[in-house]
């Protein structure tokens, strides 16, 4: 199975980014991570990329999809991978179709601005370790205390209403219609499209989706 996650951060999409790698075996790829790998590695096209990073530049599409591909051509994505982050405009998705990149199934998170809001404010987490916390939806034991060293918590600078509403405007301007074009690809049954509710519960969105997958 070959998947694209969309869905604005605190959207729910990670969780569930999390359940099907672990649930089908499959491969997370990180467009973000790829990057950072050829450019410590010295490759020819990380030093290509490197020079894009350091002047400011912003990378190709077709860089982008090379990348891709090398990466889906190796062994541990024969059981499928998963793509996290990518593509984000529609150039991007026509640019995977062109390079014979398929797509099984999109799977679109559809969460209400203020639970998104809920979700990004009460975050906190331990320096050490990076264990995360939620005082809302999963609070430490103790109140601002780590659950295995009983050392302070750190909390994440809240995000006000307006600065939300930038930054999601921002994301759906790319989202909006990357969504629309793969609706119409599921029209012609070229790929498997569903909208899911992320402002529900993990559980059940996970359960809606083995059901899709199984």
């Amino acid at each position: 199975m070959r998947i694209v996650l969309l869905g604005a951060p605190f959207s729910g999409k990670d969780i569930q980014l999390e359940f099907i790698a672990a649930r089908y075996g499959m491969v997370k790829i990180s467009i973000g991570d790829l990057i950072r790998f050829e450019v410590e590695s010295n490759s020819d096209i990380g030093n290509q990329l490197k020079a894009l990073i350091e002047s400011g530049r912003l990378i190709s599409d077709e860089l982008l999809i090379k990348l891709v591909q090398y990466r889906i051509s190796l062994s541990d994505c024969n059981n499928g991978f998963l793509l996290e982050n990518f593509p984000r405009t529609v150039l991007q998705a026509i640019a995977m179709d062109n390079a014979g990149i398929s797509i099984d199934y999109i799977f679109e998170f559809d969460t209400p601005n203020n639970v998104i809001v809920e979700r990004m404010n009460g975050r906190c987490f331990h320096p050490a370790s990076g264990r995360k916390y939620h005082l809302k939806l999963n609070p430490p034991k103790v109140e601002g205390k780590d659950d295995v060293t009983d050392e302070a918590l750190v909390m994440v600078n809240p995000m006000s209403e307006s600065m939300l509403q930038q930054k999601m405007a921002s994301y759906y301007l790319s989202a909006g219609p990357l969504a629309e074009h793969y609706i119409h690809q599921s029209k012609h049954r070229k790929i498997r499209y569903f909208k899911l509710d992320g402002a529900r519960n993990a559980a059940e969105v996970s359960a809606d989706l083995a059901n899709i997958l199984d």
